[in-house]
């Protein structure tokens, strides 16, 4: 049974006390319920893009629009409040899309 997810350290304490290590390569669902209009654009949008499936042009939509600090930005600045301590901006290292929270900032 897990008790604690270190999800900066990528490891798990277990009820036993131990400490193991989250594949890197862990895949994690996510289903969310879409209306009939989001889902027949979603279903077009994979056809036209060679047939792919909804679920992993759903994927890529994702990780395009969480990799994007427009968007991070976006999506912050309509849900959730300014002063929050845990917004995030986005820092570009080499090609990958790093997060940083305010809390984390001041900590060290």
């Amino acid at each position: 049974m897990i008790i604690y997810k270190n999800i900066r350290k990528r490891e798990v304490i277990t009820i036993e006390g131990g400490v193991r290590k989250v594949r890197s390569d862990k895949k994690f669902r996510v289903a969310p319920s879409i209306d009939s209009d989001t889902h027949d654009k979603l279903m077009l949008l994979a056809l036209a893009c060679d047939r792919m499936t909804k679920t992993k042009l759903a994927e890529e939509i994702i990780k395009l629009i969480l990799n994007d600090g427009r968007w991070v930005k976006h999506f912050q600045d309509t849900f959730g409040p300014k002063d929050n301590p845990y917004r995030i901006t986005t820092i570009k290292v080499n090609t990958k899309t790093v997060y940083k929270t305010r809390y984390e900032q001041v900590e060290k």
